[in-house]
């Protein structure tokens, strides 16, 4: 039994040699398949995007070109964008943490 590790969008873009919005855009398109997992994340199979690469690449060559000549730059993945995405999915559990920790000071103290 194999079992292929999944690549996240910006792996997917990295992959690709694209930008990790027209990774989403091509996947909202149909263009490319992806997997969600607990209904949010995106992910996809590199077996699908080894098959599906130099057409993706085709295509996206000309929206790249058409987006630097309108002045619009491909923005990338930073570390804003990834505490952002971290604090936005796991904020239940942070929430929880901390309602659990001040519970268990209360029952210290008192």
């Amino acid at each position: 039994m194999s079992t292929e590790h999944l690549l996240n969008i910006r792996e997917a873009a990295e992959y690709l040699g694209v930008g990790e919005k027209i990774v989403r855009d091509m996947v909202d398109a149909g263009a490319l398949p992806a997997y969600k997992i607990g209904g949010s994340f995106l992910r996809f199979k590199k077996s699908q995007l080894v098959l599906s690469k130099a057409a993706i690449t085709k295509n996206v060559s000309g929206e790249v070109a058409r987006q630097r000549t309108q002045g619009s730059a491909v923005k990338t993945y930073g570390l804003s964008d990834a505490l952002r995405d971290f604090l936005y999915f796991n904020d239940f559990y942070i929430i929880s943490a901390i309602v659990i920790a001040i519970a268990v000071l209360l029952m210290i103290v008192t």
